[in-house]
């Protein structure tokens, strides 16, 4: 009787393979540690920064609003500063009514980039519709 015979992995065979995923581990982390961010990623850190700036400008128009009855026009009025490098600026035909108002935020850091508010009545900003309630971001030329 003869006993068929099994092939086993030996030692080394194992050791190579471990090998070999090390090296494929190392190239694999060295490209995504070592990655600097491209211009899509600085883009849309922007692209945030400025969403939160408007967030932030729509909360504090909403209390203006809860104890004026009207939205405030500038800044000042609303004890709220721009993150440095950021213009807001503060439009609409509805801020005395308090029926609506628009914004629109620019950085320095990306003079291509405008980011557009509209609340109310007022949803048409430099020729670009924003829905109520809705921040849209958009590129210069596009």
């Amino acid at each position: 009787m003869s006993r068929p015979a099994t092939r086993a992995v030996t030692l080394i065979e194992l050791l190579i393979i471990v090998v070999i995923i090390g090296i494929l581990l190392t190239i694999f982390i060295s490209r995504f540690v070592g990655r600097k961010p491209n211009d899509a990623d600085g883009l849309l850190r922007q692209q945030l920064g400025l969403r939160q700036e408007l967030s932030r400008l729509s909360e504090a128009q909403q209390a203006y609003r809860a104890a004026h009855q009207r939205y405030a026009a500038d800044l000042p009025a609303l004890s709220l500063t721009a993150t440095p490098g950021v213009t807001i600026t503060i439009l609409g035909g509805g801020l005395e009514s308090g029926t609506g108002w628009s914004a629109t935020a620019r950085s320095s850091d990306a003079e291509d980039l405008t980011c557009y508010l509209g609340v109310g009545v007022d949803t048409v900003v430099d020729a670009v519709t924003v829905s109520p309630n809705q921040v849209v971001c958009k590129p210069a030329g596009r």
